[in-house]
């Protein structure tokens, strides 16, 4: 049985390390992606293509459009009733703190629990969730320009 893993963001810096990991352990990856163009998954199929095993079958890693994480059901297609999993990825990153950025967050992450809730009820296998922030969570205008950033400003 081959376990699917949905990564919310699939396109940052992290998501891709983390499908990649995923990919070569045995696990099936769906993707979020803001604007599911043929020239980003193609891209994205290249550069994930070396982390998948031999003879898998194509449909190990696939991509589901989801154009703004803020609306309600936003990810109901992506979670479905097959996803094991839930790696959290997608955050709005800005070095600017507005209301806008935090609200798309919230959203975001509440959106996507709703989902992942209903999928539940539905019957859906899935186990976990991780949820990852980003830099913005730590960001402040007032620090120091060159202050370091440690375990304590989580």
């Amino acid at each position: 049985m081959t376990f699917r893993i949905l990564i919310t963001g699939i396109n940052g810096y992290i998501a891709m390390h983390t499908a990649a990991k995923l990919l070569g352990a045995g696990y099936a990856v769906r993707g979020t992606l803001r604007r599911k163009s043929p020239d980003l998954v193609a891209t994205l199929q290249k550069a994930l293509a070396p982390y998948q095993r031999p003879n898998d079958p194509l449909d190990r890693l696939e991509f589901v459009e989801v154009p703004d994480i803020r609306l309600p059901n936003a990810f109901d297609e992506a979670i479905s009733d097959d996803v094991d999993g839930i790696a959290h990825l997608a955050s709005p990153v800005s070095m600017v703190m507005d209301e806008q950025m935090v609200q798309t967050a919230i959203l975001g992450t509440t959106g996507l629990m709703d989902s992942a809730m209903a999928a539940s009820v539905r019957g859906s296998p899935l186990r976990s969730v991780l949820f990852m922030s980003s830099i913005s969570a730590v960001f402040s205008p007032s620090r120091p320009q060159h202050s370091r950033v440690d375990w304590a400003d989580w």
